[in-house]
């Protein structure tokens, strides 16, 4: 077992001088781990879910999720506080017991429009690193994305943004 350790750390420090990232090797062990698991264990359904490329993927699909959810949100906020600049009858509050002014919604109607633009332009970034998981292979060796589905989930993306009023690419 030690003679292997030690090989294997050899061989890590080769490829590190031939050019692979630690990201690349680490890939490679993670793989070897999976491959010494027996199939339809416990222990290997936790590998094929907890796989670094899946895992990935899921955690910048929450996050653009939450970022659409964020503009549907705070969209329905500047369209509940037009609605009461225009009845004049405004409730939102400064702080509790404190009603707004109109000047006050104005200006709290603009922020809102702010953070929805930061948003938005967050979401080109998230989706660029999505786009570095494209043709990758999972533990099970299938792929985890391929260009087109890529370019499906892009369209979905934007398809959302445009029933909020916005474009991805503007």
């Amino acid at each position: 077992m030690e003679s292997e350790n030690g090989f294997r750390n050899k061989m890590k420090e080769k490829l590190l001088r031939e050019g692979l990232t630690s990201a690349e090797i680490s890939r490679i062990e993670e793989q070897r781990k999976f491959n010494e698991l027996k199939p339809k264990t416990f222990s290997w359904m936790i590998a094929v879910h907890l796989d670094s490329i899946r895992r990935m993927f899921r955690e910048k699909d929450n996050l653009l999720s939450k970022r659409l959810w964020n503009i549907e949100n705070l969209n329905n906020n500047i369209k509940r506080c037009l609605d009461e600049i225009k009845s004049g009858n405004i409730s939102t509050e400064v702080s509790p017991g404190l009603k707004m002014n109109v000047t006050e919604l104005k200006t709290h109607i603009k922020y809102q429009e702010w953070l929805i633009i930061g948003e938005v332009r967050s979401i080109p970034e998230i989706l660029a690193e999505i786009r570095a998981i494209v043709g990758h292979k999972d533990v099970l060796n299938t792929v985890v994305m391929s260009e087109e589905q890529f370019d499906k989930y892009v369209e979905n993306i934007q398809v959302k943004l445009r029933e909020q009023g916005y474009d991805l690419f503007s």
